[in-house]
């Protein structure tokens, strides 16, 4: 990774599992400024590496803490958040409960993808990454092959509100 590609940015990690504290690490090797927070105290994450980078870790953080974040980072846990599959009608799980998808992330929902822990289970930074790089260009093939359907183009690309 590039060094100073986040320079002055400030990246909040939420929940320091080995995902957790991998980004963790990239980021503030990258350049940013770095809050992280984990709910359990004796998570066994590496803190003291952690904090000899800059970044600023939290133990035991229940939700009072607030930071101001350019972007946040959730890893929290190997499993599939049942509010959320549950919330998609027609979205098919394997018998773990992580959403089944196909080699592109395509998922039994149309304009779902999927990739990472949420399909195959705790598994690594680097698979995930690996998931979300193929989900992406499946993404954007399938935008390109469907140009003249200008509001699926605005849907896709709206259909995320994000509050301050």
């Amino acid at each position: 990774m590039k060094k100073d590609v986040y320079k002055g940015k400030r990246i909040s990690v939420l929940g320091l599992s080995r995902s957790g504290v991998a980004a963790s690490e990239l980021a503030a090797r990258a350049g940013a400024r770095v809050f992280a927070t984990e709910l359990n105290p004796s998570t066994g994450a590496d803190v003291d590496r952690l904090r000899s980078l800059g970044v600023e870790v939290e133990l035991g953080a229940h939700g009072d803490s607030v930071y101001d974040s350019d972007l946040v980072i959730i890893a929290i846990g190997g499993q599939a958040n049942p509010l959320l599959t549950k919330s998609l009608p027609g979205l098919e799980l394997n018998k773990w409960g992580n959403i089944i998808a196909d080699e592109n992330g395509r998922t039994s929902l149309e304009r779902v993808w999927a990739g990472g822990d949420i399909v195959t289970g705790s598994a690594t930074v680097i698979e995930a990454m690996g998931a979300g790089k193929k989900a992406a260009a499946d993404i954007h093939n399938y935008l390109n092959a469907n140009k003249d359907q200008k509001d699926l183009l605005w849907k896709v690309s709206h259909s995320i509100e994000v509050q301050p």
